[in-house]
């Protein structure tokens, strides 16, 4: 069975469902996080006490690393792999604007990509 361990925290990510591949994952509190805690105790009750400004409790994501050969240790794929997720929720976010308003879509993305003509300015 493959040993995952904890890279770092995103307290400021709230995904529902992991995002991960062979090597790793950024996911909330789930199994991996229990057999992690199964070798290092307090590992659970350090994820249970995160709290945002305002004092709410909120259950950070966890990037993990699964056994990996060297190369994926580095710091590039990590935070690439973490780049990708971020660019995806922009992407979906503004797929969802666009769509959301009267379904202009068309004229929208026209708008975003439509050249600078210095003459309109």
């Amino acid at each position: 069975m493959p040993t995952w361990s904890p890279l770092f925290l995103l307290p400021n990510m709230h995904i529902q469902n992991p995002f991960e591949n062979e090597y790793l994952a950024i996911a909330p509190e789930d199994e991996r996080c229990a057999e992690i805690n199964s070798r290092n105790p307090t590992f659970l009750p350090f994820l249970d006490r995160f709290t945002d400004a305002f004092r709410r409790k909120i259950i950070p994501s966890v990037m993990l690393l699964r056994d990996a050969p060297q190369w994926v240790k580095s710091w590039e794929p990590v935070s690439g792999f973490r780049d990708i997720l971020s660019i995806c929720a922009v992407v979906l976010m503004l797929e969802y604007r666009f769509h959301s308003r009267q379904g202009d879509y068309e004229q929208a993305l026209g708008h975003i990509l439509k050249p600078t003509d210095p003459k309109e300015q």
